[in-house]
């Protein structure tokens, strides 16, 4: 299928966002685009799952510089990055099907301790950009976008529309004069859930965190009055009765993990992950 329609003036980005390079819909299939095109509005309709967040700031900075009013619509799904590049729209739409997905960046990585956390740092670099974005381009402020982040969120054609995603859902006339005020209600319940489903699970992560210091406290000093008995002679002077402290404080410390392990176990079950 062609990329974009000369006559219409349209760019169809129905891929994932990628390199070109590699056959998928990036920068430079955004900068040739809009070459051919020239000066002048121009509709992006998308469909796309998404993919490269830094392919998807190339093509913003594209829109942003060309010269001429862009719209943007959605035909089905604009997720993860391609939902940013929804937002680089003067005017966006969708159809009343479709969906829009929102969540943080994220990455596949081989390495060491020191690529991991490297990579959480850089990642969260690129959360805080995407964060700012959809704040400017919304409205929203940017607690609540980070809330929505950090639950995966679908929104449907009027929840985007309440949340200003997008000015208009195209398709049926009745659909399409429903304002904004209108669908508000229905996005506020949403955010409250959102912001409700974010304090349990810190307050949950909180108290792991604390549960676990406490063990880790009370698993250090078993192991200093065991080991301590243990290897005083004075005290323990039977060789056999060395190795038996040993075998229970590995067998102890073996159980504590093992009940931590199905303690987080029905947490994460719980909390649907």
């Amino acid at each position: 299928m062609a990329r974009w329609d000369k006559s219409k003036r349209e760019i169809f980005l129905y891929d994932v966002i990628g390199s070109a390079a590699d056959g998928w819909f990036g920068g430079e299939t955004m900068a040739d685009a809009l070459k051919a095109l020239g000066p002048g509005d121009v509709h992006l309709r998308i469909n796309s799952p998404g993919g490269g967040l830094f392919e998807t700031w190339s093509m913003i900075e594209q829109l942003r510089r060309h010269p001429g009013r862009i719209t943007t619509s959605v035909e089905g799904l604009a997720a993860s990055a391609a939902s940013a590049l929804l937002l680089a729209g003067e005017f966006r739409e969708m159809s009343p099907e479709s969906m829009i997905m929102v969540h943080h960046p994220w990455a596949i990585v081989a390495g060491d301790h020191r690529d991991l956390r490297k990579l959480a740092d850089d990642l969260e670099k690129s959360s805080d950009a995407l964060v700012a974005f959809y704040s400017e381009r919304t409205g929203i402020e940017e607690r609540r976008i980070r809330a929505m982040l950090d639950a995966e969120t679908y929104l449907n054609a009027q929840e985007s529309l309440a949340a200003k995603f997008v000015h208009r859902i195209t398709g049926d006339a009745k659909q399409s004069t429903k304002t904004a005020a209108s669908a508000r209600p229905h996005y506020e319940a949403a955010v409250r859930k959102l912001a409700e489903y974010r304090a349990k699970r810190e307050h949950d992560d909180a108290k792991r965190e604390a549960t676990a210091r406490a063990e880790k406290r009370i698993n250090a000093a078993t192991a200093r009055r065991i080991i301590g008995g243990a290897i005083s002679s004075r005290h323990n002077p039977a060789p056999h009765r060395t190795a038996a402290r040993l075998a229970i404080l590995k067998r102890m410390l073996k159980d504590r993990r093992r009940q931590s392990a199905e303690r987080d176990r029905r947490h994460d079950s719980a909390m649907g992950r």
